[in-house]
């Protein structure tokens, strides 16, 4: 009889588990090909010094074989688990063929090309489908899967033979492999070396080619590089260097992305000395490959000298918080203590007494200096500095002491005035906000007996108090004036400042004077996305447009920004998410920016009809296009008293008439906000 099996891998391994506890024997005219491995129907992964077993489950088979290469093994069973070797289980050392229903292959050899043959010998035909390569795009289901293989016999004389190769890509075991070159790509050959002298600060290119060996295919994924230092007990090493690098072997690969190179730039400027270095590979575990790592001690002591160069001081500067940064050139050994006593400062030719010297808090080649009375301003280019050379703990990490200095100039820090910059403009909550081009200290507002001084405030040519002045919480360098009274839209409001104040800049810089400017008053803008700029189809949308009509975003004509709305002839809708709302009895403000390509009719006919609330035909205005200028951007401000409460409301822009004229215009910049005016 003839049976065709579909078996996936969970199934296929539980019935290896099982047939392996109690054998079923099947009756004697049936016949069915099926096998199975240890992983599954196909076999996919194996590594040197482990195995895989393969198992014939076929009935009715006539005759049988298992076929492997010379370069593997059969082991007899049962076979411990997670042993390191499994030679002192090979049976029959040198056979390839075996005629036992379950073998166990052994592989010695690194070999993604490894074949297993199956051979059975049947009285009638059958055939096997199995699940084999994985595709991601397609497969059995359209959304990926495995592709069905299926394995028939074929009728050789009285017989039907199947004849089967099992691919099993065998990982051989890691083996390193590494150069070293100088910066300049020279090779060092430091396997007949005893030592590799460099000086402090010199470097060294490490490469690892383990990855990359011809006669082995074991594809690391992660290389660690360490330089120590040298000791009796492991425990008392200390790391000068250490990298990690993780990748894809394919990376590595003629072709790959980063082909050929595996390398890591050592810098010997921790200490000096002598040190060992060790090379890690390693491969992770997955579903089929046990962990695999191999360790490479190299053959050679880095030997490290004091470099030659002279350690030196680079600059002097105060920095903004009164602190002097002695900056030098190179990283200093840690130190803990107050070097002070070695230091002189002079201003104007008297000694400045120092309160302090300790090492740089976050910068390891520099000093911090405190003074006992901060330097002033005015003091620029009357304060010097010196050093004597001899403090034992201003020294490199190669042990080179701090040359000595005499007078060298401090850089003072004179603060940079505080510009107001960009508009003045009114904000929520009758707030003025003054933007400068520092940030301003909130502490030079809190410790100032008159924080508003030098402030001057008018509304409608009158003087306007200001309540109280405060930093933006989320933008530093804004003022917010709280002014004491209601402000409208159509008032006419100035902001000047004449100093001095005490309001400073984080860097401790004064306000500069600025004349009088008109502020730009706040405007309640009901759009979320009134210039366009966003993704059409997120919050404007096309409606009901008529066929052929164009609605969307384009870049072809825009006001400000780089998008505007474009529509077109034949019932064009454009409408908004439905986020407005209006107060019965108000008067609402429409202002946009309108461009009519030349050739579309100009007459009190054709207008922008604008629903502010879609839904609802009264809550129209329609500015005409019989006073329009076609090919430029004109400005559109009109006024619609609401006569409803209107909450979560849409608008619609829809050009009229609303079918059998021809035209393109172009919206941006468009307003809805409620009119505000002093009564």
């Amino acid at each position: 009889m003839k049976t065709i099996k579909i078996l996936i891998k969970s199934f296929l391994l539980l019935l290896l588990v099982g047939c392996l506890g109690n054998e079923w024997e099947q009756p004697e005219d049936f016949t069915d090909l099926v096998f199975t491995t240890t992983n599954g129907s196909t076999a996919d992964q194996g590594e040197v010094n482990n195995y895989l077993s393969f198992m014939d489950l076929s009935a009715g088979a006539t005759a049988h074989s298992w076929e492997i290469p010379d370069n593997c093994y059969f082991l007899r069973g049962p076979i411990p688990a997670n042993l390191p070797n499994h030679d002192e289980y090979i049976i029959n050392a040198g056979d390839t063929l075996s005629s036992d229903k379950t073998v166990h292959v052994l592989f010695k050899k690194g070999d993604s090309n490894t074949i297993i043959k199956l051979r059975n010998e049947f009285a009638d035909s059958t055939s096997f489908i199995y699940p084999g390569l994985w595709d991601p795009t397609g497969g059995n289901s359209g959304t990926g899967g495995f592709i069905n293989d299926t394995i028939r016999t074929v009728k050789i004389g009285d017989k039907w033979i199947a004849e089967v190769e099992l691919l099993v890509d065998v990982y051989d075991t890691i083996r390193p492999e590494m150069e070293i070159r100088d910066i300049n790509g020279v090779d060092i050959d430091f396997k007949s070396l005893d030592t590799i002298t460099v000086d402090f600060g010199d470097q060294l290119i490490l490469d690892d080619r383990s990855a990359l060996l011809e006669d082995n295919n074991s594809r690391p994924e992660q290389t660690v590089w360490r330089v120590f230092t040298i000791e009796e007990n492991e425990e008392d090493e200390v790391t000068i260097f250490n990298s990690s690098t993780t990748y894809d072997p394919l990376e590595l690969v003629p072709g790959g992305a980063h082909e050929g190179r595996n390398i890591d730039t050592i810098t010997f400027n921790r200490a000096i000395g002598a040190f060992r270095g060790r090379l890690t590979v390693r491969r992770e575990r997955t579903e089929t490959l046990n962990a695999a790592n191999a360790v490479y001690e190299m053959p050679v002591i880095f030997k490290v000298n004091q470099s030659d160069g002279l350690f030196e001081l680079s600059n002097v500067v105060e920095q903004d918080d009164d602190i002097i940064r002695i900056v030098l050139n190179d990283r200093l050994a840690e130190f803990s203590e107050n070097v002070g006593d070695h230091f002189n400062v002079t201003v104007n030719g008297v000694d400045r007494p120092i309160a302090s010297v300790y090492a740089h808090s976050t910068n390891t080649s520099a000093l911090e200096m405190r003074l006992e009375t901060p330097l002033d301003p005015t003091e620029e280019g009357l304060a010097f500095m010196s050093y004597d050379g001899a403090s034992e703990f201003i020294v490199t990490l190669d042990e080179r002491p701090l040359q000595s200095f005499t007078d060298v100039e401090i850089d003072v820090y004179v603060p940079t005035p505080v510009m107001q910059i960009g508009d003045i403009i009114e904000t929520s909550g009758d707030l003025i906000a003054i933007a400068f081009d520092q940030d301003i200290d909130p502490a030079s507002i809190a410790g100032s007996s008159n924080p508003t001084a030098g402030f001057a405030v008018t509304l409608n040519g009158v003087n306007f108090p200001i309540d109280a002045i405060a930093v933006n919480t989320e933008f530093p360098n804004v003022l917010g004036l709280d002014m004491s009274d209601t402000m409208y839209q159509d008032d006419v409001i100035t902001v000047s400042f004449t100093g001095p104040s005490d309001i400073r800049s984080v860097g401790n810089g004064a306000l500069t004077d600025f004349a009088a400017k008109t502020i730009l008053p706040y405007f309640d803008q009901q759009l979320t996305d009134s210039s366009f700029e966003g993704t059409f189809g997120d919050y404007w949308v096309e409606g009901a447009s008529g066929s052929g009509a164009t609605v969307g975003f384009s870049t072809e004509q825009v006001n400000t920004g780089s998008q505007s709305a474009k529509l077109t002839t034949e019932k064009p809708r454009l409408e908004s998410a439905a986020d407005l709302s209006y107060e019965n009895g108000a008067t609402y403000v429409v202002s946009y920016y309108r461009y009519i390509v030349p050739g579309a009719t100009l007459d009190a006919v054709h207008g922008d009809k604008i629903w502010l609330n879609k839904a609802v035909g009264s809550t129209a205005v329609t500015p005409r296009w019989d006073t329009a200028t076609a090919g430029v951007w004109e400005h559109i401000v009109v006024e619609k008293e609401i006569t409803a409460d209107y909450f979560n409301v849409g608008i619609r822009i829809q050009p009229v008439p609303t079918s059998g004229s021809v035209f393109t215009v172009y919206y941006d910049d468009f307003e809805i906000y409620k009119k505000d005016v002093r009564p």
